[in-house]
């Protein structure tokens, strides 16, 4: 892997000369050749930014989630709540249900809130924040033609829209259409909360509505996935059950239960050190940013 880990706090088409470390093998300064074969961070998606500076040829690949469930579980992780002044003393559900008494009210006070040293992020993200971070700002979400014509171009860009839901079902997809071997597509099931109190009905539709911009997005690529299984071939069964057998069989050799879900062991076969040492790697590509020598050489605001 050669590129830049961090969090990135604006989009241009010079960006990397501002943000990004070189390339392994380039020189500092030698902005020409800052071209990179891995991007894989929380970025907000822009073609045009990101053609800058991603080599030729690149793949792009993005994941989405069903949106009452990840509205929900945004709310829960970023406590949202906590910003809007809503008593910490209700229940998660509870929370919800307040905020939607008057949901654009609370929304407005996290115009007021810094994150990251950026004033105002948490309000992007608290209403149809994945087509959002897909690009479409909010003051186009209520026209419903300009929406269609968004996802239709999303659907053009990127070669593989993962569905989480069907994780298993996007992933057999994505090693055909990469030429992967199946190693390559194993993972381990990690940081999920081991409980989830089921939202009411009225809650439910109410996240449903407040997203109703990132309804139509998952409802257009979940459609898109099915309609690549029926192009896959008459294997697509047969492939799916072999990936998942892989995938009992791995967990059962890499995976220690814990409190926080299934995390690596100590004593793992080959392939599960292989897995621990990608996250190593990553900690490597983390500390080499964070060096002295090259952090000098940033923007300030990305440091």
């Amino acid at each position: 892997m050669n590129g830049h880990v961090g969090i990135l706090k604006g989009l241009s088409s010079d960006m990397a000369k501002y943000s990004f470390l070189p390339p392994l093998g380039v020189s500092i300064k030698d902005y020409k050749n800052y071209k990179y074969n891995l991007l894989g961070i929380h970025i907000r998606y822009s073609r045009p930014v990101m053609d800058a500076f991603m080599k030729p040829g690149t793949v792009y690949i993005t994941i989405i989630r069903e949106p009452t469930t990840q509205f929900e579980s945004a709310f829960s992780f970023f406590e949202l709540s906590k910003y809007m002044g809503i008593s910490k003393e209700l229940t998660g559900q509870q929370r919800l249900e307040e905020f939607f008494r008057k949901p654009d009210s609370y929304r407005k006070k996290l115009k007021y809130v810094t994150w990251y040293g950026m004033k105002g992020v948490p309000w992007f993200h608290a209403k149809n924040s994945q087509i959002f971070d897909l690009g479409l700002d909010h003051e186009y979400h209520g026209d419903l033609e300009v929406v269609d014509r968004y996802i239709q171009r999303l659907d053009k860009e990127f070669e593989m829209v993962v569905i989480l839901e069907h994780l298993d079902e996007s992933l057999v997809i994505l090693r055909q259409l990469l030429c992967w071997s199946w190693e390559d597509i194993l993972y381990i099931k990690q940081n999920a909360r081991l409980a989830r109190t089921p939202l009411t009905q009225n809650l439910t539709e109410s996240i449903q509505h407040w997203n109703s911009v990132d309804m139509l997005l998952y409802t257009h690529f979940n459609q898109t996935l099915w309609n690549k299984v029926a192009h896959y071939g008459p294997h697509f069964q047969r492939d799916l059950n072999l990936f998942r057998t892989m995938l009992v069989q791995m967990n059962s050799e890499c995976a220690t239960e814990r409190s926080g879900g299934n995390n690596l062991g100590a004593n793992e076969p080959s392939r599960c050190k292989l897995l621990k040492r990608n996250n190593e790697v990553l900690h490597i590509v983390i500390a080499r940013q964070r060096n002295k020598y090259f952090s000098k050489y940033l923007h300030p605001l990305f440091k």
